[in-house]
């Protein structure tokens, strides 16, 4: 049964009217009655058609700094035999969890919402003028709480960040709109306030939004506009400007990768000798060769982009970065010289081309702790490297 007080009616669960949102825009919305129900039991609705709903919606999101992972399956089950219990609800996006100690029914606060005039790529740092897609920056201030939300979303590649903010208290509707005209005026195509009173696409249309869906993540606590009805993950890693504190971009043989070290390090390149980059008062370097296959028809189809151990060879890290490239971490000792080299190998797949990466961070074995502050810079760093988009 559903819980009549999260769909704004009356405890007494004598009669209750819910609305179910079957199309993908919300522009039809169905409802049936239900009389003298049972609270205890669990109701299968025959709707008299075979019209389904999703069940279930997901994303991976970021969220107070920590990745929080989303439902990620999304079944299709027919209406006829859709069994309502207490801890789901129907929304926009289907049959969802709702966690009922978090403002996620009737009246569920506002969400503030910016149409921008950019479509962009965070993580391939692409920006270009919007036209069918585009981006947004969206505020959800939940009615009950302390915890807001902020909300990115990239049309170019459908990437999606999201920031947990606390204090909710101290942020209103006035307070947001003042911040995104302040910062963002210049590339705001619109900016609309959404009453959340039905938790539905409903609710954007009547703010005068036509086009998207309202999507809830219940399971995470937050919901956003979604522009294009599109499919939004997080695809990449939002960074800390405090990170880069005392570092210089390289821009590797015109833009091949882009990646950060330290300022005070020397930076070397050449399309023979790929690059080099060290401390000169140090005693550790990072090299950088990139290889590029031709993967067309004509050349036998893609290479092998994982890394194969040889012998020495020793793992200490594999799987695809948030970007979506396939990546190896791997070390080797050469105990003649007394050093110690990791290696980082990441593919990335283009039509009709295979770029590899091979970073190399060369230090010498009993350096210990040493160089532990470093190594794990430039290991973070690697794992932020973004590569041209684009076939060469």
């Amino acid at each position: 049964m559903i819980r009549c007080t999260d769909i704004g009616l009356e405890r007494t669960f004598h009669t209750a009217t819910i609305q179910i949102d079957l199309s993908a825009r919300g522009s039809d919305v169905d409802t049936f009655d239900r009389a003298n129900e049972d609270p205890s039991s669990e109701t299968s609705w025959d709707y008299g058609d075979d019209r389904s709903v999703g069940f279930g919606s997901g994303r991976d999101l970021i969220a107070g700094g920590e990745v929080v992972p989303g439902l990620r399956s999304a079944t299709r089950l027919p209406l006829r035999t859709l069994a309502c219990r207490p801890s789901w609800r129907f929304t926009p996006a289907g049959l969802m969890p709702v966690r009922y100690d978090h403002a996620m029914s009737q009246g569920a606060g506002l969400l503030v919402v910016a149409r921008l005039t950019i479509c962009s790529s965070y993580s391939q740092n692409i920006e270009q003028a919007a036209v069918e897609s585009f981006d947004t920056i969206q505020f959800y201030l939940p009615a009950e709480g302390d915890l807001a939300y902020r909300i990115r979303t990239f049309g170019l590649d459908h990437d999606i960040h999201v920031h947990g903010l606390s204090g909710r208290s101290q942020l209103s509707e006035e307070i947001v709109r003042a911040h995104l005209d302040r910062a963002y005026a210049a590339v705001t195509a619109s900016l609309h306030t959404v009453a959340l009173s039905r938790m539905s696409t409903v609710d954007l249309a009547e703010a005068g939004i036509s086009c998207g869906e309202l999507e809830l993540v219940s399971d995470a606590g937050y919901l956003f506009w979604n522009p294009d009805a599109g499919h939004y993950t997080t695809k990449s890693e939002p960074i800390d400007p405090r990170q880069r504190q005392d570092m210089q971009e390289v821009i590797y043989l015109g833009g091949v990768a882009r990646f950060w070290v330290p300022q005070s390090w020397c930076v070397e390149m050449s399309v023979e000798d790929g690059g080099q980059f060290y401390d000169p008062d140090g005693d550790t370097v990072l090299r950088l060769n990139v290889l590029t296959f031709d993967t067309s028809a004509t050349a036998g189809g893609p290479p092998q982009v994982r890394h194969q151990l040889r012998p020495g060879q020793r793992p200490i890290d594999s799987g695809r970065l948030t970007a979506g490239y396939e990546f190896d971490v791997y070390e080797q000792d050469d105990i003649a010289e007394g050093t110690t080299v990791r290696y980082w190998q990441i593919a990335q797949v283009l039509p009709g081309q295979c770029r590899i990466y091979v970073f190399s961070y060369a230090y010498t074995t009993n350096a210990g702790h040493a160089i532990a502050n470093e190594l794990a810079t430039i290991d973070r760093e690697i794992r932020r490297m973004i590569p041209y988009p684009e076939p060469l």
